[in-house]
Order: structure tokens, then C-alpha cells, then sequence
């Protein structure tokens, strides 16, 4: 069954999404889980692995591995194996629409596709909870230096038909980009405060938070009307068709 934890933003090192990650490894329903990283969108970078071995590893007590793509240039065969070998895959942050494209390039988004049909819990942070849904909010323009571009829309995985945003509080920014973003996209877009996740559990959904405040943004047009809902988290599950209609 589908089942991923999306989370806008917040400091990993710090400790600021931990109420998220214990959830995340509680989905698993094992005491130490495997838990995958896949730091693609940070250029595969080192310091970013260590922080997450020691937060899901040393403090969660997984049993960390790392997919690099860009070091290490592993064979279709290896990376098969470390995604099916995975009880969580957990995404970092980064450049969304330069991870996908790579991904794309090696196959491993047809490699996770198949890892959300069989369960693995799919989760990650801003890049990382980008990639799961049909379409997202990249800031990739300010990180490949575009000058006068903040964000564009890049095409995700499709697990579920949402639009998402990340960095709805931290980045003031996001909510006019995300508005003019969703002018022009079908569908109904849903932004993430930091510290703030959406888990999709097969064709239910909820909203999880790991500070107070934290919440969700849900916004579409109606003709030349800007509709914007908060949306609060919950213990409890609601029908995904409410979400997205």
C-alpha cells in the first residue's frame, strides 16, 4: 500500500523534524528498519549522509545505507538492490528538478515506482518530498543562478495527483510563486509549512506536525479567484478525494 511522508522543510541536524522522522520509522512496524538515503538533490553530499546517520541511525537506530548516484556511479543492479533491500527511503533536500532529471536519465524513478507498489515507506525533506507528487514548486532557478527566476514547476513521480510546495513559512516567497504557479496548473496545490508533513496511506491523508503552528496550505483557482485554505494536522485519516477535488 502507498504510504509517504512528505515534509516541507527544517533542520534535520537539529532535530526541528524529529516528532516526523519517529513516525516515519514507526510506519515501517519494525525496531531496525533499513532506512535508505538518497541525497541526489545535494549533489550526493557527505556532510549531509552524516547527518542523517546520525539522526535515523545513531538516534532512531536504523539501519542507515546510501545511495549515491553522482560519487559513487553504481550499476542498475546495485542501485535495484539498495532500493529493494529498503524498509523507508528517505530523500534530502536540494535541487528538485536536477534530481529527477537524473533519476530519470538511470531509471531509478521506475526503480522507486515499483518500491511504492510493494510498501516501502517513501519520505524525504523539501526536494525529497517534491519528487513524490505529480507536479512540484522547485526553487532550482535560484540554485542554478537564473537571474530574475525564483521557482518553476517540475514534473514529479505521480504517486498522487497534487501539486506541492515546500517552505511555506521559512521561504516568504513560495505563496505569491506557488499562487502563480497553480494559475496554470490543473489541479489543486497543496503547500507545506516547514516542520509541517503530509502522509498519503493508500487513498487516505493526513497532516503531521513537528512544532506548534505548523500547518498546510491548499490552493486552486476557480476562474480569476485564488481559493487558499489552512489545513491543520490531525491523528486521524480523511479521504484523499476530499483533498484533491
Amino acid at each position: 500500500m502507498l504510504n509517504i511522508i512528505a515534509i516541507g522543510g527544517g533542520e534535520l541536524e537539529q532535530g526541528e523534524t524529529l516528532k516526523i522522522d519517529e513516525t516515519i520509522v514507526r510506519c515501517t512496524g519494525k525496531t531496525h528498519p533499513t532506512a535508505l538515503f538518497i541525497p541526489t538533490a545535494s549533489d550526493d553530499s557527505l556532510e549531509y549522509w552524516k547527518i542523517f546517520h546520525m539522526d535515523y541511525g545513531e538516534r532512531l537506530q536504523c539501519k542507515t545505507e546510501a545511495l549515491y548516484l553522482m560519487r559513487e556511479y553504481p550499476s542498475s543492479e546495485d542501485i535495484q538492490d539498495k532500493i529493494e533491500h529498503a524498509d523507508l527511503i528517505y530523500v534530502g533536500g536540494g535541487n528538485t528538478r536536477k534530481m529527477l532529471a537524473l533519476w530519470r536519465q538511470l531509471g531509478v524513478d521506475q526503480m522507486l515506482l515499483a518500491a511504492a507498489q510493494w510498501g516501502t515507506i517513501l519520505s524525504g525533506l523539501s526536494a525529497g518530498a517534491n519528487c513524490w507528487f505529480k507536479y512540484a514548486n522547485s526553487d532550482a532557478p535560484i540554485l542554478e543562478g537564473e537571474e530574475g527566476v525564483k521557482t518553476t514547476r517540475v514534473e514529479g513521480l505521480s504517486l498522487v495527483d497534487v501539486a506541492l510546495c515546500p517552505h511555506m513559512k521559512r521561504e516568504p516567497f513560495r505563496l505569491e510563486e506557488f499562487a502563480t504557479m497553480m494559475r496554470t496548473t490543473l489541479g489543486v496545490g497543496i503547500g507545506l509549512d516547514d516542520n509541517c508533513a503530509i502522509q498519503v496511506r493508500g487513498q487516505e491523508y493526513r497532516f503531521l506536525a513537528a512544532e506548534d503552528g505548523a500547518k498546510a496550505h491548499k490552493l486552486f483557482w476557480e476562474g480569476e479567484k485564488l481559493h487558499h485554505e489552512y489545513l491543520y494536522p490531525t491523528e486521524e485519516f480523511h479521504a484523499l478525494s476530499t483533498l484533491i477535488s
